[in-house]
């Protein structure tokens, strides 16, 4: 059985490529080190600024700036590469989807409720 940081690892990848997010951004790694942080630290509200962007931010030595900005920039190619039916699905009543891309936080909390259910399903 692979251990509990390769099956959360796992579960963000899928998550974050089922939302049409490239790899190859450097988005991706950040929103994966976000969501790392949360789920090990057990945070229960999220806090992007002021927070886990300082966090991340730090350990990739650039500025709190560039991690949101780069955040958003993956968001909106995955928003785009995805069909109208997944973003509905995933989104549901929270965002207008054909109209208007999730904000940071709310696809960061997004794909941490969808990760928090693959891991406990794997439990």
């Amino acid at each position: 059985m692979k251990n509990k940081r390769g099956t959360i690892d796992q579960a963000i990848n899928e998550t974050l490529l089922t939302l049409g997010v490239p790899a190859n951004l450097k988005g991706f790694d950040y929103i994966k080190e976000i969501l790392f942080y949360i789920i090990e630290s057990n945070i229960k509200t999220i806090k992007l600024k002021d927070g886990v962007y300082k966090v991340v931010a730090d350990i990739y030595n650039i500025s709190e700036d560039a991690i949101e900005r780069d955040i958003r920039y993956s968001i909106e190619i995955g928003y785009l590469r995805t069909k109208n039916s997944v973003n509905e699905d995933v989104y549901k009543n929270s965002i207008s989807y054909d109209k208007v891309k999730p904000t940071n936080k709310q696809f960061i909390k997004t794909v941490f409720n969808i990760v928090s259910n693959k891991i406990d399903s794997a439990s």
